[in-house]
């Protein structure tokens, strides 16, 4: 999840501050370039201090590889890596989600502490220790036990009565599909955008 959560930040954490770029007008320069406005907002900012995040988590990764005295087969790490870019998309998706926010509200930063943070620190800890309703929740409504749980499970051979492991093999699916209604869900309120005129 840390891997993940790397990777995503370096492309997607500037949504969060989308709002800024509605309240001072700055937003209407992705609307007249010649380049698709999510695209354009998108690749508008890479976050650099996110590759000291980024190359912890590696060195985060290869401790914890090395302390388990794992040996994984090709196929183990393809399913790892597919789980990585899952994990990816999922919280790259819900960063998208919350910027979507600003474009009827105006503001949307303050939800990602409501929203993003808390959700984060789900991933702390097993999914079997919640509720089933809220297991639900975060499995099939707000997919995060695809970016750590499901696919460790199966990736560390390990057993949850209410989950079958073969269930870790859909993180890429989940993350496609869930960054998939997450853009749709940004381009409907970029459809609802007024400029601020400022």
């Amino acid at each position: 999840s840390v891997l993940s959560w790397g990777l995503c930040i370096i492309f997607f954490f500037h949504f969060r501050s989308l709002d800024q770029y509605i309240l001072n007008g700055t937003f209407d320069r992705f609307l007249i370039r010649p380049i698709h406005p999510f695209m354009h907002f998108m690749a508008s900012k890479f976050d650099v201090g996110a590759f000291g995040h980024l190359l912890f988590s590696i060195m985060a990764f290869v401790l914890a590889y090395s302390q388990l005295n794992l040996s994984w087969s090709l196929v183990q790490w393809l399913i790892f890596l597919a789980a990585l870019l899952g994990g990816v998309l999922i919280q790259g998706g819900i960063l998208i989600f919350i910027s979507a926010l600003a474009f009827w509200t105006t503001r949307s930063e303050s939800f990602y502490w409501v929203i993003m943070f808390p959700a984060a620190n789900l991933l702390n800890y097993p999914l079997s220790i919640y509720p089933k309703g809220f297991q639900w929740t975060i499995t099939f409504i707000l997919p995060y036990a695809f970016i750590n749980y499901l696919p460790a499970l199966l990736l560390l051979g390990k057993a949850d009565s209410s989950y079958p492991s073969a269930l870790g093999l859909l993180s890429l699916p989940a993350g496609i599909v869930f960054f998939a209604i997450c853009v749709r869900l940004w381009l409907q309120g970029l459809s609802h955008y007024k400029s601020t005129g400022s």
